[in-house]
């Protein structure tokens, strides 16, 4: 899906990709990543954007192609 230039995943995506940030104890204030400072439900909405863990993404690179109609 598409809006205002930005591509979007898909909701099953986003709800997978939301869900690892609520486990990760690198979230802070149950809202912000502390690795990039963004807030993880906008963050994880966006097709472009990955997990910024330093170890490596924690979000499913499979879950990520498939976008919403």
């Amino acid at each position: 899906m598409n809006g205002k230039g930005f591509a979007f995943v898909s909701e099953e995506a986003y709800s997978s990709r939301v869900d690892v940030c609520r486990a990760c104890p690198s979230l802070e204030y149950e809202t912000t990543c502390k690795h990039c400072g963004c807030l993880v439900e906008v963050r994880g909405k966006l097709l472009e954007k990955d997990c910024p863990h330093p170890g490596g993404s924690k979000w499913s690179v499979e879950n990520d192609m498939l976008l919403s109609h």
